[in-house]
């Protein structure tokens, strides 16, 4: 078989290989190299997402490749922006393997390029000018190329304004965002009313597709371009995931113009609402009648909101300074049978999170929990709440104060026969008690995220990995610090990688 897969005679393994190498950019570039075959298949994945990749001034030369292939009167433009360069013909027309697009990560790489060409001392006011025309001659390119996107952000460090033939070369290019599954629309009063409505416009009438749709909205928002947002909404035929965020917790906006009402063409489709900063209005109440939204994620918004998301919601996720007891106990009274996985982050210390904690433990409201995040109430009260949920196969807790020798050892006691994952990277004192609470442990944990590990942690490790026999990864997030000894040792019994890697989080 891997004599077939060098030679190019199983290209559909080969891609779904690669594919999985999606953000691994040395890995696919080393296979890029390995021969002719590996290469044409490699490219086009190293080149989907170019712009997303580590910002530096080397790193930005990849630009220049993109144009090779230009016309006299297109390289009048870079001549504008006092670039003289002349750039090699390429193998590749790494324009239309493009599949991403991020203006705010591309308006970045453009300015770092712009520094290597032109020098750090380069007068503001003409850089900030030249970053303009380039944004809107790699768009140009992109477009014509005959690139389809399949995720586009539109957000902006500034004003932009788009010259009026990329929205000629998009009406006559449909097919670039005919794909388009992932859509943010961020900050839109950084591009004019016009520009802002023409593309939104053209997005309704030619993105279809989109599954994943953001929106930031502003009350400085004209009435022109929440039209164009319902449009959008109202064209697609599968939206499954609409989030929101109206004013990041400036100027809340109270009314949201229809946006919301919207939704009502979504009701099949929906399955996941994120709202963040938002405000009840009577609006919402459209969500009642989505009859397939399992996902609730409410992020600094009204509690009202809970009580108008139906009784079918298996994923609830709260953030706030300070969670509010009363409303999330009402409302897994009604739910908390179907809840599969529980979310609460708060970053104040108040008396409602032990509130919330004794009504979970007392009422016993939520027994079927599968996934559990905790950054609420004191360390006792989460080792009464574990002690009861008998499903449970991922814990994240996140707690900072002190914690008892005795309490570590009976956090291990506690922890149930199910549960695989344990998320311990923000709770220091149980990352500095390793090897007692691993002593302790009998749950047949397969992976492991802590901060990082020394040699008596590391034997900690080893010995719970020869004892269970079921621990596949320990996630570190000070990787890159890790001893390279201690980590040889250890990788003898289990995969040590960076925690983001094995990270869960629903």
């Amino acid at each position: 078989m891997a004599s077939k897969i060098f030679t190019g005679n199983m290209p559909e393994l080969m891609e779904k290989i690669l594919n999985n190498l999606n953000h691994e950019f040395y890995s696919l570039y080393s296979c890029a190299l390995v021969c002719r075959h590996w290469c044409k298949m490699s490219i086009p994945i190293l080149w989907q997402d170019p712009f997303s990749y580590s910002y530096n001034e080397k790193r930005s030369l990849f630009i220049s490749n993109y144009f090779s292939s230009l016309k006299e009167d297109e390289k009048f433009v870079l001549k504008n922006c006092n670039i003289y360069v002349g750039f090699s013909k390429t193998l590749f027309d790494y324009a239309i393997f493009l599949k991403v697009l991020d203006l705010y990560c591309l308006e970045h790489m453009i300015k770092l390029w712009l520094d290597f060409q032109l020098g750090l001392g380069f007068p503001f006011l003409k850089k900030s000018k030249a970053v303009y025309r380039m944004i809107n001659l790699l768009f140009k390119l992109f477009i014509k190329s005959g690139a389809t996107l399949y995720k586009l952000d539109l957000s902006s460090f500034e004003c932009i304004q788009i010259k009026p033939e990329i929205f000629y070369s998009l009406q006559r290019n449909e097919k670039f965002f005919s794909q388009l599954q992932d859509l943010s629309l961020r900050d839109l009063s950084k591009f004019s009313i016009e520009s802002a409505v023409n593309l939104l416009m053209i997005l309704a009438k030619n993105a279809r597709k989109i599954s994943s749709l953001y929106l930031e909205i502003y009350t400085k928002y004209d009435p022109q371009v929440f039209q164009a947002l319902i449009s959008i909404i109202k064209s697609q035929e599968q939206l499954r995931l609409f989030r929101i965020n109206s004013g990041d917790g400036e100027d809340v906006i109270e009314e949201y113009n229809g946006i919301i009402s919207a939704l009502t063409s979504q009701k099949q489709s929906l399955q996941e609402i994120i709202l963040e900063y938002c405000e009840y209005s009577v609006e919402f109440e459209v969500l009642m009648n989505c009859e397939n939204l399992e996902i609730l994620r409410i992020d600094n918004s009204d509690y009202i909101l809970l009580n108008i998301s139906g009784s079918k919601i298996n994923t609830l996720e709260v953030t706030d300074q300070i969670i509010k007891t009363s409303p999330i106990v009402s409302f897994l009274e009604k739910s908390g049978t179907l809840l599969q996985r529980l979310k609460l982050i708060c970053s104040e210390i108040s008396e409602e999170e032990s509130h919330l904690l004794k009504a979970l433990i007392s009422k016993f409201l939520c027994p079927n929990l599968t996934y559990l995040y905790m950054c609420v109430g004191t360390f006792s009260e989460n080792l009464e709440l574990i002690s009861k949920l008998q499903k449970l196969q991922y814990f994240t807790l996140w707690f900072e104060d002190n914690i008892s020798e005795e309490e570590v050892k009976k956090f291990a006691e506690v922890l149930p026969l199910t549960l695989q994952y344990l998320d311990l990277i923000h709770t220091p004192q149980l990352n500095s008690y390793l090897d007692i609470w691993l002593n302790n442990c009998h749950a047949p944990l397969k992976k492991i995220l802590i901060k990082s590990f020394d040699e008596t942690r590391a034997k900690a490790l080893i010995e719970f990995c020869m004892r269970k026999r079921t621990l596949n990864y320990v996630g570190v997030s000070k990787y890159s610090d890790l001893n390279d000894n201690i980590k040889k040792e250890m990788e003898k019994y289990v995969k040590v990688v960076p925690f983001k890697s094995i990270l869960v989080d629903y």
